[in-house]
């Protein structure tokens, strides 16, 4: 989920409906069965070690890192 109007970032997770908290949970229960783990939203807004962006030069960030189309 991202907010309208901005850039492509995450949005807090507790900000969703609880209708859309509940499928969240069952997915991660699924997940977790098979030995994944989910990564901390706070983790996103990282700086990612040894990269930067393409365009400015700038540290990125792990969503930045992960998700950008140039980094």
């Amino acid at each position: 989920m991202v907010e309208r109007g901005t850039a492509n970032h995450p949005i807090d997770p507790a900000r969703l409906p609880e209708v859309v908290k509940t499928s969240i949970n069952a997915g991660r229960s699924v997940l977790a069965a098979q030995g994944l783990q989910e990564v901390a939203h706070a983790y996103f807004f990282l700086p990612a070690p040894a990269c930067t962006t393409q365009l400015d030069g700038l540290p990125a960030t792990v969503f930045e890192s992960l998700y950008a189309d140039i980094v």
